[in-house]
């Protein structure tokens, strides 16, 4: 029996950019490129993400944690 992961998604399908996390891991994928990399965000915590979003021109990724705060990357 597997426990289901908690993930959560966001898409920018203008900027070609998927944003996933959940389980204390934060990784955004550019479709665009050739290679679609996985590329993880810097200063994630061990905290819990619940919801993520990308802004319209793809610049920022915001993440909210289980702990009621948020991070902002660019």
């Amino acid at each position: 029996i597997f426990d289901p992961l908690e993930w959560t998604t966001a898409i920018n399908e203008s900027q070609g950019l998927i944003a996933y996390g959940g389980n204390h891991t934060l990784a955004i994928i550019n479709a665009k490129n050739a290679r679609r990399e996985s590329l993880p965000l810097q200063g994630v915590t061990r905290k819990n993400i619940v919801s993520i979003a990308i802004s319209p021109n793809g610049d920022l990724i915001a993440a909210a944690y289980d702990d009621h705060t948020i991070h902002i990357w660019d």
